[in-house]
């Protein structure tokens, strides 16, 4: 239960009937629905906080980590992935840590030993939380984020973002 200061938010998994309502609040043209597509398919867990019937927060849990690169090091370790809190004005309110603490929560249940998650390296409020959460230093070096987003236009554009990467023993 989340102290006093905290919003009340309630997390549950995205259905299909949620995406009108998310991509309304939270609108990011197709994000949410690749989200969904990877629940359905079994490969993540995608999670959303509510809060007086809006979704504020996303939280993606990639079951099958972040790919080879991690996954040699981290073998078996789910990544929590696409964490966000929307309008800018519910950031540190205690929303984040509380979608992160119900991933934890579903990764234990499945008999995980522990998650892992990148944070860019100029978002020092993010690492600062998840520090305090009780994540470290994955101990292996620098970790590339690489990926394609597809723009309204169809075109593609090719990321690749500098992280940390921390992972979180649950025992």
């Amino acid at each position: 239960m989340p102290p006093e200061d905290e919003p009340k938010v309630e997390i549950k998994l995205c259905s299909e009937n949620d995406l009108v309502l998310l991509n309304k609040a939270i609108p990011e043209p197709g994000y949410h629905e690749r989200r969904f597509a990877s629940q359905q398919d079994g490969k993540a867990s995608y999670l959303l906080a509510w809060q007086n019937g809006v979704p504020v927060g996303h939280l993606l849990i990639k079951w099958e980590g972040s790919g080879p690169q991690v996954n040699k090091y981290l073998p078996d370790t789910p990544e929590l992935n696409a964490i966000g809190v929307w309008p800018p004005k519910n950031r540190s309110k205690g929303i984040g840590g509380q979608l992160i603490e119900k991933a934890e929560g579903m990764a234990k249940e499945k008999g995980f030993k522990q998650v892992a998650l990148a944070v860019e390296i100029d978002n020092s409020r993010a690492k600062e939380l998840y520090e305090k959460l009780g994540y470290m230093d994955w101990g292996h070096g620098e970790y590339i984020d690489e990926w394609v987003e597809k723009g309204d236009d169809g075109e593609e554009t090719q990321h690749k973002d500098p992280c940390y990467y921390l992972v979180k023993n649950l025992e």
